[in-house]
């Protein structure tokens, strides 16, 4: 169908209105993610103890590290032939658990960089069509600042230093582990220290692309249609949805991330301290989980709102000059099997009972 007269003649009569509420819901989508960052902080740094920041009179332990014996159970270290058990070698042991994290966590990191790179080309292409190239430089510079200040603020996470930064250092001077050692100047470098400046730098390569789409998401709420009809709606809808899968994406990298980064250290140390460790990574992965699941609910619904809105007016012309007898071709955003279909797809890489309850309730309200 061609524009709408009778949808655009409504919408020029209430342009004040309707640019006001634009503009709140484009404010939402911004600021959002931010709200409800900070809200879950408070919540972590008032039920978390001073002692878990690694700047407090942090926690400090003893670590020793893992042996054959110690992954007895462990398929990829042993193997039965017959009637006879073959551990692995003593001296090969640490070195190949160290190797396999060294890898993982860069190729997570790599991923990460790829679906960061992605992200920020198809946000600032958004943004450059719906505003100009002044507009996109402007966001690059002021998302560059923000994300500097969001990774500063960030860089001390309760107690992460117990699992990556101290474990990682102690690990430095394990036996057979002293080749993985980097030097800088011809003096060794803690590879714990190390990995938290790579961490710094990940997330401030991570945010950059966010901001982005955040700014390409304002974009779209705040812009009125230069034309109010379906074809317009249609365009519109899968930019939406384009960005949501590019936001899924980025938040799936940073959760593999994070899990690569605290179940590498675990493998280095004795199977009881590994143990009692586990919980402290587990909760380092589900509160960056909880963040990245609040901040693109936070950051998509308003942007969805408006466009719901839109739409409601576009279907309620359609039903109106439908034929009588004739069902209208409504316009439907289809948010929840679009993120039910995202789960079931990365549910195998984020196995857990919190990710299993929440595909459960997304398959429960996509029906």
């Amino acid at each position: 169908m061609e524009t709408l007269k009778p949808a655009q003649t409504a919408e020029d009569a209430k342009a004040p209105e309707i640019r006001r509420w634009r503009g709140w819901l484009a404010l939402c989508s911004l600021l959002g993610p931010f709200i409800a960052i900070a809200v879950l902080s408070l919540f972590f740094g008032a039920l978390i103890s001073p002692a878990l920041h690694q700047g407090s009179a942090k926690l400090t332990f003893r670590y020793t590290a893992a042996t054959p014996a110690d992954a007895s159970g462990d398929n990829a270290t042993q193997e039965k032939s017959g009637a006879t058990a073959v551990t692995a070698d003593a001296t090969m042991f640490l070195p190949a658990r160290d190797y396999a994290g060294h890898a993982a966590y860069a190729i997570a990191c790599a991923f990460l960089a790829i679906v960061a790179l992605a992200t920020f080309v198809f946000s600032a292409a958004v943004v450059v069509r719906y505003s100009n190239w002044r507009v996109f430089l402007l966001a690059t510079l002021v998302w560059s600042l923000v994300a500097w200040a969001v990774a500063c603020y960030f860089s001390d996470v309760h107690g992460r230093y117990l699992v990556v930064r101290d474990l990682l250092n102690a690990a430095d001077r394990f036996p057979g582990l002293a080749p993985f050692v980097i030097f800088r100047g011809g003096q060794p470098s803690a590879t714990g220290q190390l990995l938290e400046n790579l961490i710094f730098v990940d997330t401030v390569i991570a945010l950059i692309p966010i901001g982005m789409l955040l700014s390409a998401l304002a974009l779209l709420t705040w812009r009125p249609p230069r034309s109010f009809d379906k074809p317009t709606l249609i365009a519109r809808r899968f930019l939406l949805r384009c960005l949501l899968w590019f936001a899924s994406a980025s938040f799936v990298m940073g959760v593999l991330c994070n899990k690569a980064l605290v179940e590498w250290p675990l493998t280095l140390v004795s199977a009881g301290q590994a143990l009692a460790l586990t919980p402290v990574a587990n909760s380092l992965v589900l509160q960056f989980g909880a963040l990245g699941t609040a901040a693109i609910f936070a950051a998509f619904l308003p942007a969805i709102a408006a466009w719901s809105l839109d739409a409601h007016t576009v279907n309620e012309t359609l039903r109106a000059n439908a034929q009588p007898g004739a069902p209208a071709d409504e316009l439907k955003f289809a948010t929840m099997p679009a993120i039910t279909s995202i789960m079931a797809v990365i549910a195998p890489l984020l196995t857990s009972p919190v990710v299993d309850s929440f595909r459960s309730v997304l398959g429960a309200l996509s029906k």
